[in-house]
């Protein structure tokens, strides 16, 4: 019952994505769409890539800082670049002795911007395949780990489907989480253009968009702590020379606040 489910639910965002699409002219949207009351007076955020010829470091931690070398990436700066009015973080294949397999690029905004409560939304176009990749978009806390909220991720192998979830901690400090997957046709269908992913988080509930449209909603445990933004395209398969390189495009990151 859960599978039929989650198979209707699907079909429904599905159709109404294209019934949105269609009578919106979504493929000649503008950047920086707003959802109702937020517009760009409440703009708290902005990284806009198309206007910028290089990554600015004082706005995004190198992402290197980050990565975790016992896995089987590692996060560096040089994997971070700006082409063709998009940041490209590119996963490939790492030559260098005493160190992980597979070298990757991510964005983080650390301590130049945290917040709590807000609109969170990006741009972007995600690799259309591979083995165990992991293309990311989420907030963190500097406090602790969890809380934590994926906005988005692609975790498998192509890229029909993405998940978003929320991480917490329950009783005794045991760590939780809740989500769900939105899938859709075929295996490329979200690396075939850019999209809008979003999540509206407020004091009461979390409301995940893709490309403007609501598609799931949480109302307990939400996080009272400030978190900072993460784009990242992680690797966790083994290094395999048909799948890299492999890139991630992200054409603005923002975030809109009421207050």
């Amino acid at each position: 019952m859960k599978i039929i489910k989650e198979l209707i639910e699907n079909a429904y965002y599905y159709t109404r994505f294209y019934i949105k699409a269609y009578f919106t002219n979504y493929f000649n949207t503008p950047k920086l769409l707003t959802i109702g009351k937020y517009d760009t007076s409440y703009l708290a955020f902005h990284s806009n890539f198309d206007l910028e010829s290089t990554i600015d470091w004082d706005v995004w931690m190198p992402s290197e800082r980050w990565g975790n070398i016992k896995d089987k990436v590692i996060f560096k700066d040089s994997q971070d670049s700006i082409e063709n009015g998009s940041a490209v973080l590119t996963s490939d294949i790492n030559l260098v002795e005493n160190e992980p397999s597979v070298k990757t690029g991510g964005l983080y905004s650390w301590d130049s911007f945290n917040t709590k409560y807000g609109y969170f939304e990006a741009s972007i176009k995600v690799p259309p395949k591979g083995y165990k990749y992991w293309p990311a978009f989420w907030l963190t806390s500097l406090e602790s780990w969890p809380p934590e909220i994926d906005i988005f991720e692609l975790m498998g192998s192509d890229s029909s489907y993405f998940t978003m979830t929320l991480h917490w901690l329950g009783s005794k400090n045991k760590h939780q989480q809740k989500g769900r997957r939105l899938k859709f046709p075929g295996t490329d269908f979200l690396s075939k253009d850019y999209h809008l992913y979003a999540v509206d988080w407020q004091q009461d509930k979390i409301t995940w968009y893709i490309d403007n449209l609501p598609v799931y909603t949480l109302t307990n445990h939400i996080p009272e702590l400030d978190m900072f933004i993460l784009l990242n395209n992680n690797y966790t398969g083994d290094t395999l020379e048909n799948d890299l390189p492999m890139s991630m495009n992200c054409e603005y990151i923002a975030c809109y606040k009421k207050n």
